[in-house]
């Protein structure tokens, strides 16, 4: 079944196959174990859930606690991540993204929607200045994060018109606590998701800036996989998602909540 040797151990092609009878046999009893709950309408099974870092522990993660408490015959397995999931790949029921989606064999529920903003702390606009329109940032330093894109291309929206500048900058980091870190040492300006920025703008270490030429919000969506089997762990596990990441929102004009549609 596997390849020995002194420092590594790999699978045979006898293990693979294997490997893949012995996960239909198991796919097989957990299928008849739900199909028993389900008769019961009761959720019960294991639940593999990925959001963005940030976003997953300031408000997914006390919601998947609540969730597992009010359901305790389900076992939820929460992944945090900075990259994109292949859901069906890596085993996963359910993501939460913050961005467009085109993938055609995923369904989504829209949640809300998020603004991006550029901040920059006090000290750094004393230095620098405060920019009156996006061109002006190819000539300021900015702390480059890729979490929303090409990390050196940033997007704005000038009189109803998308439009990209190209920024630099010598500090690169690759997660957005790195970022406002930096970003609050005077570092420069930086690209956030405003939930992300939320809380230090209204400590005032940092300030928004070129806010008239936000490009659109960013869709937040739960994401599924449309060949993942229905039942009433997914069911009840995705609607307690929806409402209470909804509730995050329901003191802000937010846009509502669209129905399911597929992408």
């Amino acid at each position: 079944m596997f390849h020995r040797t002194t420092r590594r151990l790999s699978i045979t092609e006898d293990g693979r196959v294997y490997r893949v009878h012995v996960q239909r046999v198991k796919d097989a009893v957990n299928a008849s174990r739900l199909a028993l709950a389900q008769t019961r309408g009761e959720p019960e099974g294991v639940i593999c859930c990925t959001a963005p870092v940030s976003f997953g522990e300031l408000h997914v993660a006390p919601s998947v606690a609540r969730y597992a408490q009010a359901h305790p015959r389900v076992e939820v397995r929460l992944l945090l991540l900075d990259r994109l999931v292949d859901l069906v790949q890596e085993g996963v029921d359910v993501a939460v993204r913050i961005a467009p989606l085109a993938d055609s064999t995923l369904i989504a529920r829209p949640v809300t929607k998020v603004r991006q903003v550029i901040v920059a702390s006090p000290v750094a606009l004393q230095r620098l200045g405060m920019p009156k329109e996006p061109l002006e940032l190819r000539e300021l330093p900015c702390v480059l994060h890729g979490g929303l894109g090409d990390l050196s291309s940033w997007e704005f929206q000038v009189d109803g018109r998308p439009l990209r500048v190209r920024v630099h900058g010598t500090l690169t980091c690759n997660t957005v606590g790195a970022t406002l870190a930096a970003c609050r040492e005077g570092a420069g300006f930086a690209r956030l998701l405003d939930y992300q920025a939320a809380p230090f703008i209204e400590r005032s270490e940092l300030k928004r800036v070129l806010v008239a030429f936000e490009p659109p919000p960013r869709p937040v969506s739960l994401v599924y996989s449309r060949f993942t089997p229905g039942s009433v762990r997914m069911t009840s596990f995705l609607d307690w998602l929806q409402d209470e990441l909804k509730t995050v929102w329901s003191e802000e004009p937010a846009p509502q909540c669209l129905p399911t549609q597929r992408l």
